[in-house]
């Protein structure tokens, strides 16, 4: 029985630590972007994405807001 709390108890930890990560990269990410400029970075387009701020064209092609 202890050894099932013990993975349960590394599997949250980890889950926290990727998302902790994930959060801290699009917040920087996000922090940086000046939105009427073309993206600069990858991490930039990956948290534009993610807010919403593209959406699918008529040819299935990523088109700003």
């Amino acid at each position: 029985m202890a050894v099932l709390v013990s993975v349960i108890l590394v599997v949250v930890l980890a889950s926290l630590l990727v998302t902790l990560v994930l959060l801290t990269a699009f917040a920087s990410a996000s922090r940086r972007d000046a939105l009427f400029l073309q993206p600069s970075s990858t991490q930039t387009r990956w948290a534009r994405r993610v807010t919403g701020m593209y959406t699918r064209g008529n040819d299935d092609e990523l088109i700003g807001r």
